[in-house]
């Protein structure tokens, strides 16, 4: 830094210290300070919070019971039906009107 912007700083930071130091020497200023000092915070911490709650046990399904299995009968197919039907006997065919 250059001395021509050092000086300034510097007398003021001075200027500050003596002027703090001057009010101090009041009973007016001092007192309040001093009465101010011993305050205390508490910061508030929220409280803990509950543990979640535990699983409930795992329900097992029950096993299901073994079913006899019975055979069932073979069955051989059926021939189809045979549909049979009367026929008539052809007519005598065309005859002429007398």
């Amino acid at each position: 830094m250059h001395a021509h912007r050092l000086y300034p700083m510097a007398a003021t930071i001075v200027l500050h210290v003596v002027l703090v130091a001057l009010l101090l020497q009041f009973d007016a200023v001092r007192k309040p300070l001093l009465e101010a000092v011993p305050l205390m915070v508490h910061l508030v911490t929220p409280p803990k919070p509950e543990p979640p709650p535990p699983p409930p046990p795992e329900i097992v399904p029950p096993k299901p019971k073994p079913v006899a299995r019975v055979p069932l009968p073979v069955r051989t197919p059926e021939p189809p039906p045979l549909l049979t039907t009367a026929s008539e006997a052809p007519g005598p065919g065309f005859v002429a009107p007398p």
